[in-house]
């Protein structure tokens, strides 16, 4: 009999978008990774759905980023940081205190 051997070679990057620490009270490092190259956006809004600003919106390579996002610059309260990229979607709650 004959074996046929079938090699996966699966991506290293898997979509991911996360925020530590949270809640913020200084500052906070944003890590997310985009597993295909492709335009990138990363976008803040406030408790009410309005955008607060526009963090990224880029065409990006594969990989892993970190940005920082500083509290003193926003009112204490909920906003959401929404990430998209190449059709994929991820949405964080954050806190600032």
């Amino acid at each position: 009999s004959t074996t046929t051997q079938t090699e996966i070679i699966s991506n290293p990057y898997m979509f991911n978008l996360n925020v530590t620490p949270n809640p913020i009270t200084d500052f906070a490092r944003i890590n997310y990774t985009l597993p295909n190259a492709g335009k990138t956006s990363i976008k803040l809004f406030n408790a009410s759905g309005r955008l607060v600003e526009t963090l990224l919106d880029n065409t990006m390579n594969a990989g892993t980023y970190t940005m920082t996002i500083h509290a003193h610059k926003l009112a204490k309260g909920i906003y959401f940081l929404k990430y998209e990229a190449n059709g994929e979607k991820a949405e964080v709650k954050l806190i600032v205190q």
